[in-house]
C-alpha cells in the first residue's frame, strides 16, 4: 500500500490521469464518502469504489 498527496482539486479528470498515469484500472480505485459540498456525483468519477 502507497500513501500519496497530491494537491488540487479532485476532479473526474484528475482521477482519469492517476488511472493512465498509474496503469491503475478506477474500479481499483476507492475514495470515501464525500460531503454534501462535493461538486461533483460519485458517477461522474467513473467507477471508482466508495467507502461507506
Amino acid at each position: 500500500m502507497e500513501y500519496v498527496t497530491i494537491r488540487g482539486e479532485f476532479t473526474p479528470e484528475l482521477v482519469e490521469k492517476l488511472s493512465n498515469d498509474w496503469n491503475i484500472p478506477k474500479n481499483f480505485m476507492f475514495i470515501s464518502s464525500p460531503g454534501e459540498k462535493f461538486s461533483y456525483r460519485v458517477d461522474e468519477l467513473g467507477e471508482l469504489r466508495l467507502i461507506l
